[in-house]
């Protein structure tokens, strides 16, 4: 085996192996819609970089890095994608739902009030609700 069919033979398996780590990842985003741990500003620099590279790829001889780069901009773009497509906020979803729960148990309605105590104050003065060092608070108002 000469030294070169070496060379592509290591290229191949390398981009095989990175494939599949990323792969997963994709797959796993794909069942669970979970992109909570998505950087916007990572996907957009790596975006950028990968069209910015393809210059380079382009000046290489046909090879695995062709493949495993253009996997690498599909999946990117992907990211990018699903980014904006299944990006939530789960405790916010949560905090609607349990809202919704308790104005249909106890036809309450939520209200939502500034808390204008001193940083002293919300350390030791727990209001029902809040959280330690909550710049607001939601208290429940009868409807009539």
């Amino acid at each position: 085996m000469t030294f070169e069919q070496v060379q592509l033979l290591a290229g191949s398996v390398s981009s095989v192996i990175f494939m599949s780590g990323t792969l997963s990842m994709l797959v796993k985003t794909w069942h669970t819609h979970d992109v909570d741990s998505y950087s916007l500003t990572s996907l957009l620099l790596n975006n950028a970089g990968n069209l910015v590279y393809w210059i380079y790829v382009f000046s290489l001889p046909f090879g695995p890095v062709y493949f495993l780069h253009g996997f690498y901009t599909v999946a990117t773009v992907l990211m990018l994608v699903w980014y904006f497509i299944y990006r939530q906020n789960p405790q916010f979803e949560e905090d609607i739902k349990e809202h919704v729960r308790h104005i249909t148990q106890t036809m309450e309605f939520p209200v939502v009030r500034l808390n204008r105590t001193s940083e002293t104050e919300r350390r030791t003065e727990k209001r029902p609700g809040s959280a330690d060092g909550a710049l607001f608070y939601v208290e429940s108002a009868p409807i009539i």
